[in-house]
């Protein structure tokens, strides 16, 4: 094979790509004509040209490091200055632009009316797309990724264009003139990524620590509509994600201690490969013994080990020979076979080191201290603008410039988010003056906080802890000019959701009794006058609030009755948390968010008592909770005054005065609580039996405002599994007249299981409990499974299940479903 030489100067090896190679480019064009006629149509000309550009450039630039070879710099705690980096070109730069003009000129046949004038019917389109990309690594950790899309429109003049038309130079030159101009931008679109791996990790006792940025941001504008006495602008939108990952890894910096990287092997190491235990030598000497020809000497050496050697030395150093016999660990005997008087006896031996108890327990309480492996969080905000009405187009990036600055503004179209970007748009004219604009400017803010961390206090024992929290609101108001071509946001409204986990676990395994009373909603009543005194302690005394002031009929603080939202709320979350009220976080979103867990543990077949019976075990507990705002709104008469706080209320009480009105409206409120299982416990045996018992419990709680009610639904639920696998069981079946036997294992499994649920309704005012819904579930299952080939499973089944209503409009019912089932498998065939 002849080496290639694309674009190489002289020999025949390839040179590296350059920017102006030719060999980037690549031009492309199509055209296309139909004709069509028919009885109906006089003529049907259909013209398709298609043009376009292409330039690739690809390559994998050198990266520079001017600082390496500095010898003062390479030392460790100087490596994140010595890395210094960059690269001096980018990775790829590709540019595309492409037109496709679509011409139709129809005219239909005059069959029906003689008198009618049918003239031709146009149909033109002609775009112009021109994408570009950018990939440019700035250095191996910071990496540019930018891409925008311009769509155009190249207007055509009224009626037919046709070389044989007196007009048709002149519709050519105006073709020619929008070409130039590039022609009528319709849609725009952009994007910039940028992400950072912040070398962190380089600094010295930091190599543990990863920690990573990246930021995203888009940028829309798209044409509206064309009128011919009205301007209602563009449409303008941007996007922003910023992002944020860091990872901690606990090993890595427990083994910059010798100690502790020592202790890590030790008790981490797996189990088929056990370390060799420790060895050391002790020894016995005696001097002047007497040994009589025949006679067993016995020798008591005390050095607990039966592995042992024995020197006896005579006179002059010469070693005796004779027979050693092992009684005990502790005792040998030495026979000769003459007599010797004053000999030298030495007894080495080899015994197991035992382990200083004192250091022994000092490792595992170590080790147990080193039980977090690893740690991460996850944070992120997502904004986005949109804002109609906008009157400028985009020349470079986006921008144009009618003016001094350019608009819609350089952080604009690169994705960042300013809530005041309106007022700045309407001071600088960008937003058109007519009145007739009736669409909303939307302002989208999110962030989602994410929490994992690993526990592994010893072998084969593992916890997980998970948190998380979403936030997401968006803002929608009317940006409309008035007669005087002045700016002011009408109709503001204010829309949002907000999850984050929590824990009722205190709470959850509480009774309740035969009326359903509950001691969590007991202290839910009576932790509302705990969380008002509190609320009104808060507001400032002055001549527009004095918190002393008592309403005679309930006993709660002026402005904050038992039926407040806030009061309400947070005593809901208070009690059911089985927290203190009086010191309980008063804000409806609150800030941190309370960890999850998942706990397992599967190292119990490896114990010794129990390797004998069992293959697997695995042990198993999970807690999940999730505080919910499903919808709210602001306030339209929430007005905030210097103070922080607004005086406005939303009722008239007895008093004359009502509660104060909260800042957002809440429909309602749900916590979510599943504990799946409480406990679980799954055994293969050694017998090919298996077995399994899960005891699982759910609760959902709703706090509804709008009625004052709270929904509870409780599920309680057992679970018992046996199954077990015959080995090789034939069966004789007939089959087209003759015997055919068949041999494979056959698959039992019993499941039974016990649920009890009840879905409850509290009346706040009424203060009632009434059980609206529930039943307990009876279920047994039975199956066998055998094979009776590559495809075919044969299956035996009994489906029973018994549901018991609790309320006594429903009846008790029992369903059993028995029979036969073959499934045919085609993916073995």
């Amino acid at each position: 094979m002849k080496p290639s030489n694309r674009g190489g100067k002289g020999g025949g090896a390839r040179s590296k790509p350059q920017l102006y190679d030719i060999s980037n480019w690549s031009f492309s064009y199509g055209y296309n004509e139909t004709y069509i006629r028919n009885p109906n149509t006089e003529y049907n000309k259909l013209k398709n040209y298609f043009g376009a550009i292409n330039y690739n450039f690809n390559t994998r630039p050198k990266n520079i490091t001017p600082l390496k070879k500095i010898k003062f710099l390479r030392k460790p705690s100087l490596r994140i200055i010595r890395d210094f980096n960059f690269y001096y070109m980018p990775k790829q730069v590709s540019f595309t632009t492409d037109m496709d003009r679509r011409y139709n000129e129809i005219k239909l046949r005059n069959i029906s009316n003689p008198d009618l004038v049918i003239r031709p019917m146009y149909d033109k389109d002609f775009t112009w797309n021109r994408i570009y990309n950018l990939k440019y690594d700035l250095t191996k950790t910071i990496k540019i990724d930018y891409s925008a899309t311009n769509t155009a429109r190249i207007d055509e003049p009224i009626g037919r264009i046709d070389k044989d038309d007196f007009d048709y130079e002149e519709k050519r030159d105006t073709i020619w003139e929008n070409i130039k101009s590039f022609g009528r931008t319709t849609e725009f679109h952009q994007k910039i990524n940028v992400s950072y791996n912040v070398p962190i990790n380089k600094i010295l006792f930091l190599n543990w620590v990863n920690l990573s940025l990246r930021y995203s941001g888009t940028y829309n504008w798209l044409a509206g509509p064309i009128y011919r006495d009205r301007d209602l602008g563009n449409e303008i939108n941007n996007t922003q994600r910023r992002q944020g990952n860091l990872n901690l890894n606990f090993l890595n910096l427990y083994n910059k201690s010798k100690y502790l990287k020592a202790l890590n092997r030790k008790y981490r190491r797996s189990s088929r490969k056990k370390p060799k235990p420790k060895i050391e030598h002790v020894e016995f000497k005696k001097e002047n013994v007497n040994l009589k020809a025949n006679i067993p000497k016995t020798i008591k050496h005390n050095l607990k080990t039966e592995d042992v050697e024995i020197k006896v030395l005579g006179k002059n150093k010469k070693e005796i020979i004779g027979i050693m016999q092992i009684k005990n660990e502790n005792k040998v005997t030495f026979k000769v076979d003459k007599n010797y008087k004053n000999v030298n006896v030495e007894i080495i031996g080899r015994r197991k080191a035992k382990e200083d108890i004192l250091k022994k327990i000092i490792d595992r309480t170590v080790f147990t201290l080193m039980a977090t492996k690893n740690m991460s969080f996850t944070y992120s905000e997502n904004m986005g603008i949109i804002l109609p009405g906008y009157v400028h187009s985009t020349d470079y990036f986006g921008l144009q410039q009618p003016n001094e600055k350019y608009a819609p503004g350089i952080p604009f179209v690169f994705g960042w988010n300013d809530k005041n970007f309106p007022n700045m748009a309407a001071e600088n004219d960008w937003i058109t003056t007519d009145t007739m604009l009736n669409s909303q400017f939307l302002n989208n803010y999110g962030s989602n906080l994410n929490f994992k961390t690993t526990i592994e206090p010893v072998k084969d024992f593992r916890i997980d802890l998970t948190a998380s929290r979403q936030y997401s609101e968006n803002v929608r108001e009317y940006w409309v000019s008035d007669n005087d071509g002045n700016f002011k946001p009408t109709n503001t409204r204010t829309l949002g959701n907000f999850s984050m986990s929590f824990s009722t676990f205190r709470t959850a395994f509480w009774s309740i009794d035969d009326d359903y009373n509950s001691k969590a909603f007991d202290d839910f009543k009576n932790n509302r006058i705990i969380i008002a005194e509190r609320m009104a302690k808060e507001r400032p005394r002055s001549s527009k609030y004095n918190p002393d002031i008592i309403d005679p009929e309930t006993n709660f603080p002026d402005g904050y009755g038992p039926n407040s939202q806030d009061v309400l709320l947070s005593s809901f979350l208070s009690a059911y948390a089985g927290k203190n009220a009086k010191d309980f976080d008063l804000d409806n979103f609150p800030a941190i968010p309370i960890p999850n867990w998942r706990i397992n543990y599967n190292g119990l077949s490896k114990v010794e008592f129990f390797k004998k019976y069992l293959k697997t075990v695995n042990i198993s507990h999970a807690y999940r909770c999730t505080y919910n705002v499903g919808g709210y709104e602001n306030s339209l008469d929430f007005k905030e005054e210097e103070d922080g706080f607004s005086y406005v209320r939303n009722t008239i009480d007895t008093m004359g005065n009502g509660n104060f009105v909260p800042q957002n409206l809440i429909n309602s409120v749900t916590i979510n609580e599943q504990i799946s299982p409480i406990a679980g416990i799954d055994i293969t045996w050694k017998n090919l039996l298996s077995t399994k018992f899960e005891f699982k419990k759910t609760r959902n709680l709703t706090l509804n405002f709008t009625n004052n009610q709270i929904i509870e639904v409780r599920n309680n639920e057992y679970v018992f599994g046996v199954g077990y696998r015959f080995k090789s069981l034939a069966f004789n079946i007939k089959v087209g007249g003759s015997q055919k036997q068949f041999k494979s294992d056959l698959n039992t499994r019993i499941d039974f299981s016990i649920r009890d649920n009840v879905t409850i309704i509290r009346k706040i005012e009424e203060d009632q409990n009434e059980a609206t819904a529930g039943q307990k579930i009876i279920t047994l299952k039975v199956a066998a499974d055998y094979n009776l080939g590559d495809s075919f499973v044969l299956r035996f089944f009994i489906d029973n299940v018994i549901n018991d209503p609790k309320i006594s409009n429903s009846y008790r019912t029992v369903n059993t479903k028995v029979g036969f089932s073959v499934r045919f498998n085609l993916i073995n065939i």
